[in-house]
């Protein structure tokens, strides 16, 4: 839904369990969407194999201006990731 989303601009999933699975489709949606602004995944548990999925999204987004993963379950790899992005 999100990806063909044409409305949205706010996403806050933060305090939800969603970890690494949702994060690929997070990171799929972010590879299409083009009206979202912000995102919100704090304390999410999303690890360095979710991160990579939701950086991958972004190399392609040109939409996001704001993406917060405070309290992320990454380590330096999930860094990495989101440094390359």
């Amino acid at each position: 839904c999100l990806e063909s989303n044409s409305t949205l601009t706010k996403l806050n999933l933060s305090d939800n369990s969603i970890g690494d699975k949702a994060a690929l489709y997070i990171g799929r949606a972010l590879a299409s969407n083009s009206t979202l602004l912000k995102l919100k995944l704090m304390a999410t548990n999303i690890g360095d194999v979710g991160i990579k999925h939701i950086a991958k999204g972004l190399t392609v987004n040109t939409t996001l201006l704001d993406l917060n993963l405070k309290g992320g379950e990454f380590g330096d790899f999930g860094a990495k990731y989101l440094s390359q992005a």
